[in-house]
Parts: structure tokens; sequence; C-alpha cells
């Protein structure tokens, strides 16, 4: 696990802590790497884990603040497990045998990265609140149907893009990723995700709740106007290494790059002729996806 952090909650971050030190039946390594905080809690955190006897963690400061791409890429460098699940604090492991059973998962596939479910919550006066929102990605029919090119078309072109908060991949599958954008991308590391996906290495579903997600406190769910701003840089940013970049594109590639520009120009009508997005947009407002209002019952 790395638990990725900047000027942190100490509450919400021992709470994501402690989703994790319970997790059972796996081998465990936790990596907290924290972005130039005035106050990291590190010595907190060391304290934690010594009353959890939790012995196999590092921390990582860096000194100064680079952003959470960086970050997380120098959290990824001190790991050393063969998958890799990045989480924040106030985002918490869904249930002691989460990892287990998603380990599990992509072991009997054979998969190098995968996403699943999340609850949304908010958190006032120490009660959880499950939020109903539109859920991320919308259409699961070509995953479950194992259609990879409906996959990476959705996913690229249509930008059905996944909840960052819920992927599991191999280590060294997200380093490789990472350090392609690092000091490029600067906040939204999910870019990484379109890439795979564009390049044809297709991530699978795991139909079930793997994180407690708090909704409304993150980058992507905060609202600040700032914060929309930076993430349409790094979005642009990421369009330039995907598409600007790519001197090797196959036919199926060059059709993706054509329709999402044609997805990008302004004029509902025009981007309406992009394949799959008048059915996106009816599906959005008519029977569009929602997360649960209501805490799942919980296996194990």
């Amino acid at each position: 696990m790395v638990v990725v952090t900047y000027r942190p909650a100490l509450e919400k971050l021992l709470a994501t802590l402690r989703s994790i030190v319970v997790q059972r039946d796996v081998a465990l390594q936790i990596v907290v790497t924290d972005d130039g905080s005035e106050e990291n809690y590190f010595e907190e955190i060391r304290m934690f884990f010594a009353k959890a006897g939790f012995k196999d963690y590092r921390l990582v400061e860096n000194r100064t603040n680079r952003g959470t791409v960086r970050n997380k890429y120098e959290g990824l460098k001190a790991a050393s497990g063969k998958y890799v699940k990045g989480i924040s604090p106030g985002d918490r492991l869904y249930r002691d045998n989460t990892l287990r059973d998603w380990i599990d998962f992509m072991e009997q596939n054979g998969l190098r990265w995968s996403f699943s479910e999340a609850v949304y919550y908010q958190e006032r006066d120490g009660k959880i609140t499950p939020v109903r929102v539109k859920a991320h990605p919308d259409d699961l029919k070509p995953y479950k149907k194992k259609d990879a090119d409906q996959c990476r078309w959705n996913y690229v072109v249509l930008s059905d893009i996944s909840l960052g908060a819920v992927m599991l991949s191999t280590r060294e599958l997200q380093l490789e990723y990472c350090a392609r954008i690092a000091d490029r991308v600067f906040y939204a590391e999910d870019h990484i995700w379109r890439m795979m996906m564009f390049e044809g290495l297709v991530g699978g579903y795991y139909q079930d709740y793997t994180v407690l997600y708090e909704y409304g406190s993150g980058m992507s769910t905060s609202g600040s106007r700032i914060w929309e701003e930076r993430l349409r840089a790094d979005w642009e940013a990421a369009d330039r290494i995907l598409f600007g970049e790519n001197k090797k594109a196959d036919a199926y590639q060059r059709r993706m790059m054509a329709a999402y520009r044609l997805n990008r120009k302004k004029g509902r009508l025009v981007r309406l002729l992009v394949k799959g997005k008048l059915r996106q947009k009816m599906k959005e407002k008519l029977w569009g996806r929602m997360t649960v209002d209501t805490l799942p019952r919980q296996r194990g």
C-alpha cells in the first residue's frame, strides 16, 4: 500500500492506516509518502505502527511540494511488493479481507491492473453517511463481456473512466507509467490508466466494493475552481503525451485519436457524431449508473 499525503488531517490518516493494518491473509507493506507538508505526522505514524505491532513500513519525506504524481512516484520507488494500491487519508479499505480477495481476482484472471467499486461517503460528528452520486465508469458491459476494443474506446474516447481511488496494479506497471508523466502531469496520476488503455493494456473490472471513498474533500470532488483549472491543465498535458507524442500509432489508435479530437471540439452536434457519444449522453440523463446510498452488507 502507498499512502499519499499532503497536509493530512491526523485523524483521517490514522483511520486510513487502521483499515490497512487489519488486512488478513496477505503479506503487506505500507509506504507513507509525504509531499513537503509543514507537519507530516511521521512520529505519530511510527507510534501508531508500534502500537499495532506492524513493522513492514517505510516513510518517504519529500522536502518540497512537487505535486501528487511525483509524490506517488517516490512512494512507488520505495515500495517492494508485487502489487500496489494507492490510497489517500480519509479513504479506507472496505473490509479486512479486501486486499486478499482482490489479489486473488487479479491472479486468477492474469491481470496487471484492475478497478473496482467504492462507497462514497461523508463524515459528520463521527458518523459515516453514504453519498449517492454518478458512478464511474458508467458503462460496465464491455468489461463484463471482456470486449477489449470497446473498453479502450469508452475509456479513451468517451472519457468513461474509473475512480482513481479503486485501482490495483502491479508495482512495476505503475512505476513505469508514473515515470512517463512525472514532472509533466502534477496532480492527477490517474492519467496513467488512460495511457494504458490507449496502448492496449486493458484493465479488469473487479465487481466488489473495496474502498470507502471520502467524497467532497479531494481534488476532483471539492468543487474548487482553482483545482478545476489545475486538473484541466493536467488533462491537457496528458493528452499531449498520449496523442501528440505517439509516432507509432496503429490503425485502432489512430481511430481513437481522430474520434477523441472530434469529441473535444466545440459544438454539441459535432461531438454527437462520435461513436457512442449520443448513447452515452442519453444514458447519463435517463438511466446513468449511481453509487449506492446505503452501506452494502459486508462479507467475511
